[in-house]
């Protein structure tokens, strides 16, 4: 699955890469989006009633994150998709492991210290690791997969 939303649906594009799906963001007109969306192979997410019922396009809703992503689920099953925490929040691609000694210089002594993985965007060169944030993340996936059910 491989999606492109437009301005009206920024969190839920966050919200996508938090969960391992492929999302993209879009700003401008849109013919723009729907042309640049069948070149990537994308499918358009928008609020934009223009757009409704264009071949490609999937008309969200719900005014909340939670309810965008129920009605994206019924009508795509993405929750079979899920691969939390695999996507760069920013980049949109997969994260790969890193050694921890190509991280000494780029993190914090005391997180260099007190973790083992670390995980690198291979685009904007961004760490993550597993400290209290990921943790965080990982509550908010599952309210939000419990909210699905």
């Amino acid at each position: 699955m491989r999606f492109i939303a437009n301005g009206m649906l920024g969190g839920l594009g966050k919200t996508l890469r938090m969960l391992g799906i492929n999302c993209t963001f879009f700003s401008g007109p849109e013919e723009k989006l729907i042309i640049t969306a069948r070149q990537e192979g994308r499918t358009v997410l928008t609020r934009n009633t223009k757009l409704r019922g264009k071949e490609g396009v999937i008309f969200i809703k719900g005014l909340k994150v939670i309810d965008q992503l129920r009605e994206l689920d019924k009508k795509l099953s993405i929750r079979e998709e899920f691969r939390p925490l695999s996507r760069c929040l920013i980049c949109n691609v997969e994260i790969i492991p890193i050694e921890k000694v190509e991280v000494k210089d780029r993190v914090p002594y005391y997180t260099f210290l007190h973790f083992e993985k670390f995980y690198s965007c291979p685009i904007c060169q961004r760490i993550y690791w597993d400290g209290s944030h990921k943790k965080q993340m990982e509550q908010r996936i599952k309210r939000i997969i419990d909210a699905l059910d």
